[in-house]
């Protein structure tokens, strides 16, 4: 089992939005594929039992925490969630009639504002994202956030945790 740093921003849909997802729907959007073409990066590195330590990006300094999450096996909420994506611990959402209150958060930012919110993964031509449970927080609670200690640079926001190269440069 591995631990995980994940920060989301502001870019993608708002703060209750991304908890909403995290929390009542078990999920955390994230594509294997960038719209570039190339795989993602570290999105095939976090496996089945991971652990994820969420946090939101606010935009006004504040990067708050959803806390601990186990990456589950999409089979869990099969009503959700379709097949896993081949080489990763990624499920495919599934875009029937039964889930579109999901598909509908996943997509509404997006058709406001084309530069926003959540988009297929271009790929597989749907929504993917890892499958997750909060965990208790007298099991497991994340650290505080200190972006320099959790994560290498401010654009990544996927990282294993601990990294014990960072903060990196002369002043640690």
């Amino acid at each position: 089992m591995k631990e995980w740093i994940y920060k989301a921003t502001k870019s993608k849909v708002g703060y209750y939005e991304t908890r909403h997802l995290a929390v009542a729907r078990h999920f955390l959007c994230r594509s294997a594929v960038e719209r570039n073409g190339s795989q993602s990066d570290r999105v095939r590195e976090v496996d089945l039992g991971d652990i994820i330590h969420f946090y939101y990006a606010r935009g006004d300094g504040k990067v708050p925490s959803y806390g601990s999450f186990v990456v589950v096996h999409g089979g869990k909420y099969s009503k959700q969630f379709g097949e896993r994506i081949e080489g990763t611990a990624l499920f495919r959402v599934s875009e029937d009639p039964e889930n579109s209150g999901m598909i509908r958060l996943l997509t509404e930012e997006h058709e406001k504002d084309p530069s926003r919110g959540y988009a297929r993964d271009p790929e597989h031509r749907c929504f993917t994202g890892w499958v997750i449970d909060r965990l208790p927080s007298s099991e497991k609670q994340p650290p505080k956030f200190e972006q320099r200690k959790l994560l290498p640079g401010p654009m990544t926001n996927l990282w294993p945790y601990p990294d014990p190269e960072l903060p990196r440069g002369q002043n640690r």
